[in-house]
């Protein structure tokens, strides 16, 4: 009887502490929501969803049910079909899976000549595996798979020049095509 009584003091501990692990889960998961709405917020960030990825500086979002396009804001990717734009093109995607979700900074002024929205996009809360950014746009320069570009500067020229110039000096991405 004895081991009975033990076995089923032990059941009813390990479900107590599986319910108190449960309630922490749930306070951190409803703490990181906020932590995120309220970053928003600040930011000026925009949530979208990724739709899909056009090429190595364009990307296809959806906010409330519309596809928007994006054009990355500082960089120049090599379009497709140029040396390196089909692994730009690659890199992004793999960044941006299609239905994933991102925010975006849009720029001053909001469009390009084209039409697209121009942003600063920045990956959901996720290991970039690249780099401590978690902006896409630093990642592929970083990764050399795009060049500064700044017809419109707003800041963040210095970030991307030295992400260049870290891809150019290790041969990355297109700087080893070269």
């Amino acid at each position: 009887m004895r081991v009975k009584q033990k076995a089923l003091v032990l059941i009813v501990i390990m479900l107590i502490f599986a319910g108190v692990i449960a309630a922490c889960t749930a306070d951190i998961k409803s703490m990181q929501n906020e932590a995120t709405s309220t970053i928003e917020e600040e930011m000026g960030l925009i949530k979208v969803t990724v739709d899909r990825v056009v090429d190595g500086d364009t990307v296809d979002f959806i906010k409330d049910g519309e596809v928007v396009r994006v054009r990355l804001i500082g960089i120049d990717a090599p379009e497709i079909g140029e040396p390196g734009g089909t692994e730009a093109t690659a890199f992004l995607a793999d960044l941006l899976p299609e239905g994933d979700y991102a925010y975006l900074d849009i720029g001053d002024p909001a469009e390009d000549r084209f039409g697209r929205t121009r942003a600063y996009v920045w990956l959901a809360w996720q290991d970039t595996g690249t780099s401590s950014s978690s902006m896409a746009n630093e990642i592929l320069l970083r990764a050399g798979h795009a060049r500064v570009l700044t017809i419109n500067p707003e800041g963040w020229e210095g970030l991307f020049e030295t992400s260049e110039e870290e891809a150019r000096d290790a041969g990355r991405g297109i700087w080893g095509l070269e």
